[in-house]
C-alpha cells in the first residue's frame, strides 16, 4: 500500500536519519561458469534491405540527445551497408544519439522498425544481426529501468512510479517488432537465440510462441551463466512470478553488478523487477559470443 500524502502544513520530522530502504536478504554465492554462445552457422545473403518510408518520417521535427534528428536517415542508410563503418555508425546512432546514457528520445521509437527490417532481410552477417538485437534489448529495458529508478521517490511522494520520457513508447515499439523477429528462431545461431529468448521474456504475450525452444535452450546451458538467464526468461514467458522472482534473486546473489534493491521496488510487478534483472544482466553473458 502506498503511504498517504503528507499534510503540506505539517512539520517535517526526521525520525531515522541515514536510514536506507530495505532490500532483500541475498547471500553472495559463487557465480556459475560462463559458456560460449555461437555465432555460427551464418546464413547472410546478398539481398537488398527495404528502407522504404524512411524519408516519410518527419525526422527534423523529432529529437535525440544532440538536438534535431534530421541526421538519423543518413545514419540508418549507412547502417544498412554491412561493409561500411559498422561499429562507428552503430555507436553514433544509438550510443551517442538515440539511447545516449540510457535515455530515450522522440526519434528513438521511429528508428527501431528499420533495425528489424535489416535483421529480417537476411542481408547482414550474424555478428551484425546480434548487434541490432542487443540494441533492441537495451531499448526495451529502458522502461523498467526508469520505473525502478523512480520507485523510492514515488513511495516518498505517495504516488505510483512513473516511467521516464519516451521509454514506454520505445518499449511498445520493440514489442511490435517481436513477432517477426521470433519467427527467425530456427535460422539464428545460439548467440542470437539467447537475445531472442531474453526479448521473449520481456514480452510474454509474444514470447510464448518460442516457449518450448527457450526451455530446451535452458536445458542445454544448464548450470552456466547464460543458462541462468534463460531460466529467468522461461519463467517470465510462462508468467510464473514466484519462479521468476526466485531465479532473479539467485542471479543477483552471484552477479555483483546487480543491485538487490531491484527486487524491492514498491508499486511494481514482479515481472517488471525480474525483467529488469534479465535485460540488465543478459548482455554480460554474451561476452563469450563467438
Amino acid at each position: 500500500m502506498l503511504p498517504l500524502l503528507r499534510d503540506a502544513d505539517a512539520p517535517i520530522v526526521c525520525t531515522n536519519p541515514g536510514a536506507r530502504p530495505p532490500i532483500p536478504a541475498i547471500a553472495v554465492v559463487a557465480a556459475p561458469p560462463p559458456a560460449p554462445l555461437a555465432l555460427t552457422p551464418d546464413t547472410a545473403q546478398d539481398v537488398p534491405i527495404d528502407l522504404s518510408g524512411l524519408d516519410d518520417i518527419p525526422w527534423v521535427d523529432l529529437g535525440h540527445a544532440h538536438g534535431s534528428a534530421a541526421d538519423i536517415p543518413e545514419l540508418l542508410r549507412a547502417l544498412a551497408d554491412p561493409f561500411g563503418g559498422w561499429d562507428q555508425t552503430l555507436g553514433e546512432l544509438f550510443g551517442d544519439d538515440l539511447l545516449h546514457q540510457g535515455s530515450c528520445y522522440s526519434a528513438t521509437a521511429p528508428a527501431l522498425p528499420f533495425l528489424s527490417r535489416m535483421i529480417v532481410s537476411g542481408a547482414l552477417p550474424a555478428k551484425q544481426r546480434l548487434d541490432l538485437y542487443v540494441w533492441l534489448l537495451i531499448a526495451a529495458g529502458r522502461w523498467a529501468d526508469s520505473l525502478l529508478g523512480d520507485a523510492d521517490r514515488a513511495v516518498a511522494q505517495g504516488r505510483w512510479p512513473e516511467a521516464a520520457a519516451w521509454t514506454e513508447v520505445v518499449n511498445l515499439a520493440v514489442g511490435e517488432q517481436l513477432p517477426a523477429l521470433l519467427s527467425r528462431w530456427e535460422s539464428e545461431p545460439s548467440a542470437v537465440r539467447f537475445v531472442l529468448a531474453c526479448l521473449a521474456g520481456l514480452y510474454p504475450h509474444h514470447g510464448r510462441q518460442i516457449s518450448d525452444q527457450i526451455t530446451l535452450m535452458a536445458q542445454e546451458f544448464n548450470g552456466t551463466q547464460p543458462g541462468a538467464y534463460l531460466l529467468l526468461a522461461e519463467a517470465l514467458v510462462h508468467t510464473r512470478d514466484d519462479q521468476a522472482f526466485a531465479v532473479a534473486a539467485d542471479i543477483i546473489a552471484w552477479e555483483t553488478d546487480h543491485d538487490p534493491g531491484w527486487l524491492d521496488g514498491d508499486g511494481l510487478t514482479i515481472a517488471v523487477k525480474a525483467g529488469h534483472v534479465l535485460a540488465e544482466g543478459a548482455l554480460g553473458a554474451l561476452s563469450n559470443a563467438e
